[in-house]
């Protein structure tokens, strides 16, 4: 009897903290996922070894003998004229030359550790690769997914043609039109960057911090569990780092300390996605930010903070009508564009699967502009996303799930479309992911 109750309290204590690996992603949480994918490969016959990162295609939604009758019947209405079935898109869908912003389009692809420059036309004018293990050809110093290691998350082109490269969570890597290597930086860094004026880096970082030293650097805090602290990196041209500031201290040292509550009590509590440095224009239009500040989207707080570049403190935050969100991003007009990954609905991702971008007053939280796709033609990625917003008031938006760029007027009319041709899959019902994708003006190219 002993025995089945020492297997029982065991086998409890093994499932509890299995509930709290899994809810908190503390160790040995990625490493789990690791082995559980490499074993998946190796007994399910169906999967193919694939490297990067890939997505399910949307599906068409299947309609009975009724639905499909009304859907004919609506159809004829005089302002759904010329509704067509979505279509097996790939590469250039839709191309209206005389509204959508002219310019080139730099793009990463999650089939492989690629960028792409490519003409409105869908021409390939130039790329750039760079195999991990030739960045980093030695073990590192640290944990990161192998999948980190098979495409580049966001790149910055200068325009001679060097290309500044993330591999997430991993570190930058600065390469020259032809794809050398001009110097490389590890440093966790991921998701975002910015160049400044005189040649600086801003990006993000990461340190793990463990509970003895999160107590002992902020006493009264309630976290039980090793965290992830985002952190804000400066560094040189040359890759060397200047600066780096704790995003939780930021907030711990605040008057906006409180907002750490809504954060889990373990694991990648902030998963910040974004960081934008403030300009001139902006800060005429708010006299309570500086010159210089960041703007940072912390995904999972569904939060956007300002963290002042001289303190090292947060001194605006806002939260509470998008979930998830992405590329928060201020607008010369003093509004912010978002990518609002679930459509501000908590539970959009079992319901309704629409994603939005959302332009909207800081101060007042009044959306003046927004997209949201239609019944017609869906727009959600849960994952990722990107938004920007182009000189002649268009918008670019990347659907990263989807493989998908396209440029909507304000009206929310398509004038520019791009689906990603790498595919994969028994029938190519996998699409490799945009990880980013922004708009060049031709007078940025030199090269």
């Amino acid at each position: 009897m002993k025995r089945y109750f020492i297997i029982i309290t065991l086998f409890f204590i093994a499932f509890s903290f299995g509930v709290v690996v899994g809810k908190y992603q503390i160790f040995p949480y990625e490493q789990t996922r690791f082995m559980y994918s490499k074993l998946r490969s190796i007994f399910n016959k169906k999967e193919d070894l694939r490297s990067g990162r890939w997505y399910e295609k949307r599906r068409r939604q299947e309609l009975s003998k009724t639905q499909q009758d009304d859907l004919s019947k609506i159809a004829t209405l005089p302002y759904l004229k010329g509704y067509n079935p979505p279509s097996k898109k790939s590469g250039i869908a839709v191309y209206n030359r005389k509204h959508a912003y002219s310019g080139y389009n730099l793009f990463c692809s999650g089939h492989a550790p690629k960028v792409f420059l490519m003409s409105m036309e869908g021409t390939i004018l130039h790329e750039w690769e760079i195999p991990f293990d030739k960045v980093w050809p030695n073990s590192l110093p640290f944990y990161t997914k192998n999948e980190h290691k098979e495409f580049i998350r966001r790149a910055h082109l200068f325009p001679n043609g060097d290309l500044l490269a993330i591999f997430e969570y991993i570190g930058l890597v600065k390469l020259d039109k032809q794809s050398n290597i001009l110097w490389s930086h590890l440093g966790q860094n991921h998701h975002d960057l910015a160049i400044y004026e005189n040649g600086d880096i801003l990006t993000l970082g990461r340190e793990i911090l463990e509970v003895p030293e999160i107590r002992e650097r902020y006493p009264n805090s309630s976290y039980r569990y090793p965290i992830q602290d985002d952190q804000i990196i400066i560094l040189n041209s040359y890759g060397k780092e200047k600066r780096r500031i704790s995003i939780i201290e930021s907030f711990y040292k605040s008057n906006f300390a409180s907002f750490l509550s809504y954060a889990s009590k373990g694991g990648d509590i902030f998963h910040s996605n974004s960081i934008q440095i403030i300009n001139k224009s902006i800060t005429n239009q708010f006299s309570n930010f500086n010159t210089g500040d960041f703007l940072i989207s912390l995904r999972n707080m569904n939060t956007i903070v300002i963290i002042d570049s001289v303190e090292g403190i947060v001194k605006w935050a806002l939260s509470g009508m998008w979930c998830k969100q992405h590329k928060a991003i201020f607008l010369s007009n003093g509004n912010i564009l978002l990518f609002d990954n679930l459509g501000g609905n908590v539970n959009s991702f079992f319901e309704l699967n629409q994603s939005r971008v959302i332009e909207f007053k800081p101060h007042t939280q009044e959306i003046v502009w927004q997209y949201n796709g239609t019944i017609n033609d869906p727009f959600f990625t849960h994952w990722l996303g990107y938004n920007q917003r182009l000189k002649n008031g268009n918008t670019l938006i990347t659907e990263s799930d989807q493989g998908r760029i396209f440029e909507v007027l304000p009206n929310n009319t398509i004038v520019w479309e791009y689906v990603n041709p790498y595919r994969t899959g028994k029938n190519n019902e996998l699409i490799a992911t945009i990880m980013s994708a922004v708009r060049v003006d031709p007078d940025h190219i030199s090269f």
